[in-house]
């Protein structure tokens, strides 16, 4: 009784193998060669079962390359020599060893895809001889495309040159960080992982203001545009701080994104003294563009001249001219200015309303 209630299990098991289109089902003799071929086989292969039964093997019809990179890595991890073909796709099975592998697949019109391939020995009753193989294989494709993505986004998460936190969405919680934000904090990821962001001394606004923070946080979007940050060795920095909450394995997630930003506002900032500075100037002031059409001028000059700064931007600077400037003035000026040198000389212009002024003029290439 017992037997037979095994064989009809094995013929049940069979049965489902065999008509599953889910996965590929292929069965083998000893020898490698094909007995079963189900019909999810057919599917993923475009074989037909006809076609392959005991005509080939499963070496056959997977890439040639990958077969003998597994039969010498396998020869080098056992010490033993291992051919290039069904035996080094049933190596392990045949020595007791479970075996899953990736392995890229050759279907009948040349085209692949990597498929997951697990593989058991099919022994006799009494368990001591291989009368077969049975591999088990499904269609891999969206697997790796995911792992292939997930890798592609850990190596733009290390390698990026902004730093990132990522958080918890539902704790708050800081799970993960990349290298640049914890060099810029000058903590290890160790310190200031499971703590809360407002927790971390060097966000001192984001502390003062948690209730603010998680406000936002709630809108599923944060920025701020200039935001201090201390570092652990006591340097103040000014960063940009913008954060996105996002599904991932439908987790949300928060994540922040930190822009080192203190070069470009010490530069805005040089500037800005530049810019008043020049605006103040007791000096004539005009600068123009590469054609020469006048982009700024400073208060100084709008007195001098008369014309209202409307007037003249995006006029030529010879609106001032007189006519009694000689004309090898202008023919040295615009030469100097062409080797990015520095002109001083006299010029005789117009002002507005007519009158006549002489005075020294300087001018300069600016890049």
């Amino acid at each position: 009784m017992r037997q037979r209630a095994a064989v009809r299990i094995n013929g049940a098991l069979q049965q489902a193998l065999f008509s599953s289109a889910n996965f590929s089902c292929i069965a083998t003799d000893a020898k490698g060669v094909i007995q079963l071929f189900n019909v999810g086989a057919e599917y993923m292969l475009g074989y037909s079962a006809a076609e392959v039964i005991n005509n080939v093997t499963p070496a056959d019809i997977s890439d040639p390359q990958e077969v003998i990179a597994r039969a010498k890595a396998l020869s080098l991890e056992f010490s033993t020599s291992i051919s290039s073909g069904f035996d080094a796709l049933v190596f392990k099975a045949t020595h007791g060893i479970e075996d899953i592998y990736e392995l890229t697949m050759i279907r009948q019109d040349g085209s692949r895809f990597p498929a997951r391939v697990s593989v058991t020995a099919l022994r006799d009753e009494t368990q001591e001889v291989i009368i077969g193989y049975l591999l088990i294989g499904t269609d891999n494709t969206e697997q790796k495309r995911a792992k292939d993505l997930e890798e592609r986004y850990h190596r733009l998460f290390e390698s990026a040159k902004d730093g990132i936190l990522i958080l918890d969405a539902e704790t708050g919680l800081i799970v993960d960080a990349n290298p640049f934000i914890t060099d810029l904090l000058g903590y290890s990821l160790e310190d200031i992982r499971a703590k809360y962001i407002w927790d971390l001394g060097f966000f001192k606004n984001i502390a003062a203001n948690k209730e603010k923070f998680l406000e936002l946080q709630q809108q599923d979007y944060v920025r701020y545009e200039d935001l201090p940050l201390e570092s652990a060795k006591g340097q103040t920095l000014r960063v940009e701080f913008v954060s996105n909450v996002y599904l991932v394995n439908n987790v949300r997630v928060i994540q922040c994104n930190i822009r080192d930003i203190s070069e470009r506002k010490a530069a805005e900032e040089k500037i800005n003294k530049l810019s008043m500075a020049i605006e103040q100037s007791l000096e004539n002031i005009l600068i123009t563009d590469l054609d020469g059409k006048i982009e700024y001028a400073n208060e100084s000059f709008v007195k001098t001249t008369g014309y209202t700064k409307a007037e003249i931007i995006g006029q030529n600077p010879r609106l001032l001219r007189s006519g009694k400037t000689p004309r090898e003035v202008y023919d040295a000026l615009w030469n100097t200015l062409k080797l990015g040198q520095t002109w001083q000389g006299e010029l005789i212009n117009r002002r507005k309303d007519g009158v006549l002024r002489f005075g020294t003029a300087g001018s300069s290439f600016l890049e």
